[in-house]
């Protein structure tokens, strides 16, 4: 039997006390019902035959959970509850925990933004420091960042292989710079229309790599907006 947090006090909280009876019940069976990461497919039937409400009349009490930060549309098919995963794991994911595995699949399945839903770990500690070293022998993780390398870097490599060189560079960083830092960066690193030489602007082609990336001189210059396209760099300089 699958079991979750509550949060005893809610019922003092003025932006719940100030729901209709419908809203409060109608909440109460998503955060039972969703899924790990808090995604619920858009069903308002089967929420009406599970708990009795009406909701196609007007005002009905999904209008008024949509209208407060509670609920949000993830898609065309789904609902998300936004502060789902933030409550039910406060101390944050790793990923390579059998009790987490659950939410991160659908982390990966329904592309959830992971800077969107502040999780605050992939290691137990991701806005800081890591002082785990794992070993490029756990698969489940090694897969993983190279789907994020995939996601967040576009044109750069996006069938990057993480080999043990690779590993060895992302957990030197680690030990100055967070997870979520590390992935920030990476983001950083694919909008950039230099580093991608999105607009040809390279006469010889050249645009970054996960290997020139993660040198530290380079990636202190990522992270800190070097290479950011509002900086308004001159192109014709090169390297």
């Amino acid at each position: 039997m699958k079991m979750r947090f509550t949060d005893i006090h809610k019922w003092n909280k003025r932006w719940f006390r100030d729901l209709t009876p419908e809203a409060k019940l109608l909440l109460l069976y998503l955060y039972d019902s969703c899924g790990d990461a808090g995604i619920i497919e858009i069903d308002p039937r089967k929420y009406a035959f599970d708990t009795g409400l009406d909701l196609l009349k007007e005002n009905n009490p999904l209008e008024e959970l949509l209208a407060t930060d509670k609920l949000q549309y993830h898609d065309s098919r789904y609902f998300i509850l936004p502060k789902f995963i933030r409550f039910q794991y406060p101390k944050g994911l790793k990923q390579n925990y059998n009790p987490h595995m659950g939410v991160w699949k659908e982390i990966e399945k329904h592309n959830i933004d992971i800077d969107s839903i502040d999780i605050p770990s992939l290691d137990q500690a991701l806005t800081k420091p890591s002082k785990i070293r794992i070993k490029i022998k756990d698969r489940t993780i090694i897969e993983r960042l190279e789907l994020l390398w995939a996601k967040y870097t576009g044109g750069l490599s996006p069938r990057l292989k993480i080999d043990e060189d690779r590993w060895h560079a992302i957990n030197d960083l680690l030990g100055t710079y967070s997870w979520l830092d590390l992935i920030r960066t990476w983001k950083k690193a694919g909008e950039s229309d230099f580093l991608t030489n999105r607009l040809n602007v390279n006469r010889n082609g050249w645009k970054a790599n996960f290997d020139w990336m993660h040198k530290p001189a380079n990636y202190r210059k990522i992270r800190e907006g070097n290479y950011d396209n509002e900086k308004g760099m001159d192109y014709t300089n090169g390297f």
